[in-house]
């Protein structure tokens, strides 16, 4: 897998392209949307603040503990490239001002940032 969730944020793409690259997201990967948005909102200051989900969290998450056709390694290599795809998604957001909220612009940025992946990886006996 290239690690290109590490890289800067990107040019906007054209519909097209962006259609392209949508097809080879995989599902599950959205599933983690889903999954790390609710860690998020468990923080009091998320924009600055840093969570962790285990392999094995995950591994249950996408019903990858019931494979029993993929070794440890498989399942791992599968989960790295699935939480990096959650990493390309770019959100600019435009507020606008209502009630006591004023207006506020957030210019394109990552959606998600993987700050590290953490390799412990065991024999299989």
């Amino acid at each position: 897998m290239s690690e290109d969730w590490e890289s800067e944020v990107p040019e906007p793409l054209n519909r097209l392209e962006a259609l392209e690259v949508m097809d080879k997201i995989d599902i599950r990967s959205a599933c983690l949307h889903s999954i790390f948005a609710p860690y998020a909102t468990t923080l009091d200051r998320p924009w600055e603040q840093e969570f962790i989900i285990s392999d094995q969290q995950i591994e249950q998450y996408l019903g990858f503990d019931k494979r029993k056709d993929l070794s440890k390694a498989a399942k791992l290599t599968l989960i790295k490239d699935f939480v990096g795809q959650p990493c390309k998604l770019i959100a600019a957001i435009n507020w606008p001002g209502q009630g006591k909220v004023n207006s506020f612009s957030i210019p394109p940025s990552r959606l998600w940032q993987l700050q590290e992946i953490q390799h412990y990886l065991a024999p299989e006996k």
